[in-house]
């Protein structure tokens, strides 16, 4: 178990290794980059999803003691979410360079 900077995050990489862990992890990001697809890569998403994991070991554990992994699963894909969803909203909000030509030209 490791701590990081000075508000002493703690990080435990071991919950990782638990039974059925990775494999959530990598349902949640698959999840989130199938819905966003083409502004988040599934490979981020996964990298990211772990890192949530091993910054909250005492979640992870109490979920898996509680036999509750599709809780689990559900709160990694929520904060998955809420990192996607600003991009979706900054890509919509974008206006293609045709487009914009064709508005000054009318």
């Amino acid at each position: 178990m490791t701590t990081t900077g000075k508000l002493s995050t703690t990080v435990d990489w071991t919950v990782l290794d638990l039974n059925g862990i990775p494999e959530i992890a990598h349902r949640a990001a698959r999840k989130v980059a199938t819905e966003y697809a083409g502004l988040v890569d599934l490979d981020d998403q996964r990298q990211d999803a772990l890192i949530l994991l091993a910054t909250n070991p005492i979640l992870v554990r109490e979920h898996i003691e509680a036999g509750a992994l599709g809780r689990l699963h559900r709160w990694i894909w929520c904060r998955l979410i809420d990192k996607a969803r600003p991009i979706a909203r900054r890509a919509n909000q974008t206006i293609s360079y045709e487009r914009r030509a064709r508005e000054v030209a009318a």
